[in-house]
């Protein structure tokens, strides 16, 4: 939690940092969709953050997170 909170990432496993639109729509009136950039970057910032928590984890614990996808999600179960 420490490095967590330093790094100003904490927000990624108590959900006061939520997930942004996947998308955005440049035009309501056409059909096709832009990615969200503040998605891309929440999202690799996710991904870092779960990296860090399953480089923590024994062996036993990894195995039973392996298949969750966010840093939220996995401290969840974790914990």
């Amino acid at each position: 939690m420490p490095v967590l909170k330093s790094h100003e990432l904490i927000g990624f496993v108590d959900g006061s940092e939520p997930c942004p639109s996947k998308f955005i729509d440049d035009n309501p009136e056409d059909s096709s969709h832009s990615l969200n950039p503040d998605y891309i970057l929440w999202n690799k910032k996710d991904q870092c953050v779960l990296s860090w928590i399953n480089a923590t984890l024994s062996d036993k614990v990894l195995a039973s997170v392996y298949d969750i996808t966010s840093a939220r999600e996995c401290m969840d179960n974790v914990f």
